[in-house]
């Protein structure tokens, strides 16, 4: 090896250090991932982002484009990159009548309903005014209860709203409200007076989660319902507190229930089928979102899963922590947004940029990674993994002892020089590669600064000129003539 030891000025030596200093932003970038559903990007939006909150509660996209998000703390308009929050204040009757936001639908006017912990709301989008509707004792067509859990637009137009006691549907053209209540001397009554949840079937009829009242099915029609329960056993948890529903396109409804997990309803037999959990953490069932054919995404007490509706098969999304309130929306464009704690979760699979390959390197810690055009080179302090892009076979590269192997496994830099000729920096020299007959060179220089630095470890290295390399070293700068 013919080399070129800069020379010491003064007292000073001319000496490189580099540093790498890693940022982790609270607002993490998106992650991307493999699952039953598929491959995806995900992305999480917190208070850092300008969310009022840590935990979200509901989620829903506009006519036009924009992403409404509801939390404890307001309800939320998002377009793509900023928030904008609108907060009940104290003497004005125009803004939302409180902030703790449980469901959001849009009517055929785009007018967006939003169901609180305390009122019924209409937003104007163009506006920004909010009318109110509140329980009142005195008003038999006012609302049944100002505690909101549920609302529809079903495919008529018609708004209809889950409340803690008592079913209603809303009248435009008098602005007010049919009350459906619970009444056991009456046939046809509904079961149940909380209302947590409401789908409508393909023929219109529409199915409700009733809190200790199991599944009633009303025909708009007759305005009567009908109801089916499980039976109870003793010193069970009541299999009827039923807290989220989903029809699927099979004509049975996934039911989430509070206390016992997921069932299938069939009403063709009117029977329910139990779900075996996906482990013994998991016992409720807070919100069931179809996503494809076959696939469903539930939120439950453990966080939430992909679910395989056909086999049974549960898949747990690591990091995605739930509460009560939690829920799932997926959007026109195919966008999942996740309500969830500490913040909105956003599930894109157009964003999907990476094909994950899983590499079995046990506990080695990647330095350095080189690309050609048949092979990706990847250096660690265990060794040369060379991962084949078409066959997906890796092969491990490491000093055995032999004279042409690595000399040494850990691997500090890789480069590819104006030739094609890989360059492997180590803790202990540095080589070149022969891929046609599979050889290492090994390069190595020592002058008197050695009795001061480490002269072994190569760092980083360029190639300034055809066959003219900088070598960084903990020795200071170097260069290397290969000519």
């Amino acid at each position: 090896m013919r080399a070129v030891q800069f020379p010491i000025f003064a007292t000073f030596l001319f000496f490189l250090q580099f540093q790498l200093i890693l940022l982790y932003a609270q607002d993490r970038p998106g992650e991307n991932r493999k699952s039953i559903y598929g491959n995806y990007a995900l992305k999480t939006y917190t208070i850092a982002d300008g969310l009022p909150s840590k935990n979200t509660t509901s989620c829903l996209k506009d006519k036009r484009g924009f992403i409404w998000v509801g939390t404890e703390n307001g309800l939320c308009r998002f377009d793509g990159y900023t928030f904008k929050i609108f907060y009940h204040k104290k003497g004005d009757n125009f803004s939302i009548s409180n902030n703790y936001i449980s469901t959001i639908v849009e009517d055929r006017n785009g007018r967006l309903w939003v169901g609180t912990m305390d009122g019924l709301n209409v937003l104007d989008p163009l506006t920004e005014k909010f009318q109110r509707f509140y329980h009142d004792e005195n008003k038999p067509l006012s609302i049944s209860h100002n505690k909101i859990w549920s609302l529809l637009c079903d495919r008529e137009g018609i708004i209809w709203v889950g409340t803690d006691d008592g079913f209603n549907r809303y009248h435009r053209k008098t602005d007010s409200f049919t009350n459906y209540q619970p009444n056991s001397k009456i046939t046809g009554a509904m079961v149940g007076k909380s209302v947590n949840a409401i789908v409508e079937d393909k023929s219109g009829n529409l199915w409700l989660g009733n809190w200790s009242g199991g599944l009633n099915r009303f025909d708009k029609r007759t305005q009567r319902f009908s109801n089916f329960q499980q039976q109870q056993l003793p010193g069970r948890k009541n299999p009827n507190d039923i807290w989220t529903l989903s029809y699927h396109t099979d004509g049975t409804i996934w039911i989430g229930t509070y206390w016992n997990g997921l069932f299938n309803f069939n009403p063709n037999t009117n029977s329910f089928r139990a779900v075996p959990p996906p482990d013994k953490f998991n016992t409720s069932i807070y919100s069931i979102l179809p996503v494809q054919n076959q696939t469903l995404l539930i939120g439950g007490n453990h966080g939430f899963y992909w679910f395989n509706s056909q086999n049974y098969r549960w898949e747990h999304i690591q990091d995605l922590k739930n509460h009560a309130f939690g829920d799932a929306y997926k959007d026109q464009d195919g966008i999942i947004w996740i309500n969830a704690k500490e913040g909105l979760w956003k599930i894109d699979r157009s964003q999907y940029k990476f094909r994950l390959s899983e590499l079995m390197f046990d506990d080695a810690e990647v330095r350095s990674i080189a690309c050609s055009e048949s092979s990706l080179w990847i250096g660690t302090n265990n060794g040369l993994f060379v991962l084949d892009y078409k066959t997906g076979k890796t092969t491990v590269f490491t000093k055995n002892g032999e004279a042409n192997s690595l000399t040494s496994n850990d691997i500090t830099k890789l480069y590819f020089d104006s030739k094609g000729v890989l360059w492997i920096l180590t803790e202990n020299g540095f080589d070149s590669y022969d891929p046609e007959r599979g050889l290492f060179a090994h390069y190595n220089h020592h002058s008197a600064l050695g009795s001061l630095f480490n002269e072994d470890v190569f760092r980083d290295i360029l190639e300034v000129e055809p066959g003219i390399y900088f070598l960084a070293t903990d020795a200071g700068l170097k260069v290397y003539n290969s000519n």
